[in-house]
């Protein structure tokens, strides 16, 4: 090669390089190199062929340019790749922790004994009574208290970390049956799981009704004959998010979006709710102002729980429920009635909080609702469902506290 072509092939190399960001291969560069020298075009076509290999080069810079600049900006601009969480039945079933079975006896010793065991927090109300003979051998707590309450002939609720045995009529026990989703976003999942009989979530969420702080989760699941409340729990901790219980329906918030107040402990067995509170209020410099019309006797065993989740649960033991006075004093009121259908059956899909309180039934000279309070998803198929606890539900979902102040109740 004479020193003329070795030139004019370095420069050909060197503009193919920067064209394709320093990846030209020498084979190519050589092929066109040998072909320009093998097929020397004559003089008088000089001009034409230097312009139709100045406009190739061109055409090879530009493309070059934009591969660069399509990386940069995908650099600066990522799409965020979707989070698959797989859940199994037998994910779902190493929950399942079960307790050392109390012997046959009293319903209410029986509730107690679990609640020690489990290390859970238990009210019961007036409502438990008779004797207790039914087995819970491999039960779980949660299965143990539902079977005692159904043979007992009532309810179970749970506000936040508190269980409420003796809230209404028994759920009917249901276990799931085969479940499958092949990496369905989070908010179809939750909705599924909320029109099964007995179990209601309610969820911020966006206007197409996706789980807010959590779109990008997709959901694969092949699960049956397990429990959809421990299904819910195990679903909501993969998908980084929190349940909290509000009597018998569920709100799913941002894990760690809760407050974490001072933690408070007792333990009484039938007392008077003014007693349980007055206590209270010695125990911690609290001021409560008990309604005479509040009457009831209820059970308590709470270690370290949470004191808002313990006064909503023991007032709605005993279906009263609190009002903020001046000067921090909580007043213990008969619970405000609010419409409660015999059947609800909700769908509702990123709608606003204030269209959530109006499709409640609630109309707002019962409830008010501060501006901008977000939007949620509510999934609800439930006999009986208690207003206040889905209004509740709403306004933990949307991170915000429902506090009753006169005759309204006001989401703020």
């Amino acid at each position: 090669m004479n020193p003329m072509d070795h030139v004019r092939t370095r420069r050909l190399t060197a503009m193919l390089e920067e064209a394709l960001g320093g990846g030209a291969p020498a084979a190519l560069a050589d092929k066109i190199a040998g072909r320009l020298r093998d097929r020397p075009a004559p003089r008088r076509h000089w001009l034409p062929a230097a312009a139709l290999m100045a406009i190739g080069i061109a055409v090879v810079v530009a493309a070059g340019f934009l591969h660069h600049d399509s990386d940069r900006r995908a650099a600066q601009d990522p799409q965020p790749a979707a989070t698959v969480v797989t859940i199994t039945t037998a994910m779902v079933r190493e929950v399942h922790e079960p307790i050392v079975e109390p012997p046959p006896g009293p319903a209410l010793d029986r509730l107690l004994a679990i609640a020690g065991r489990a290390k859970v927090s238990l009210v019961a109300t007036e409502a438990v009574t008779g004797e207790s003979k039914c087995s819970l051998a491999d039960c779980a707590w949660r299965q143990a208290v539902a079977r005692i309450a159904a043979e007992a002939g009532v309810g179970v609720g749970m506000f936040g970390e508190v269980v409420v045995v003796g809230l209404g009529p028994p759920l009917e026990p249901a276990m799931l049956p085969r479940l499958t989703f092949d990496q369905a976003p989070l908010h179809e999942v939750l909705a599924a799981l909320g029109k099964l009989s007995g179990l209601g979530v309610v969820f911020a969420a966006d206007e197409l009704g996706r789980c807010d702080g959590a779109t990008a989760v997709r959901v694969t699941m092949d699960v049956s004959d397990v429990s959809p409340r421990v299904l819910l729990d195990v679903l909501a901790a993969k998908a980084g998010l929190e349940v909290v219980p509000v009597g018998q329906v569920f709100a799913l918030r941002r894990a760690g979006a809760g407050q974490k107040p001072q933690r408070l402990a007792l333990q009484f067995r039938e007392r008077a709710i003014a007693d349980v509170f007055d206590t209270w209020a010695r125990l911690r410099g609290r001021n409560f102002v008990i309604d005479a019309a509040v009457q009831g006797k209820v059970s308590v065993r709470a270690t370290q729980i949470v004191e808002p989740d313990l006064r909503t649960a023991l007032t709605a033991a005993v279906d009263a429920e609190v009002e903020e006075l001046d000067r921090g004093i909580l007043r213990i009121i008969p619970r405000h009635k609010l419409p409660a259908p015999s059947r609800i059956v909700l769908a509702s899909q990123g709608v606003a909080v204030t269209d959530a309180v109006q499709i409640l039934g609630l109309t707002k000279e019962h409830c008010q609702v501060v501006p901008d309070a977000g939007r949620v998803s509510m999934f609800v198929n439930r006999t009986q469902p208690d207003m206040h606890d889905l209004l509740r539900a709403v306004a933990i979902a949307s991170g915000r506290t429902l506090v009753r102040r006169g005759e309204h109740h006001v989401i703020e």
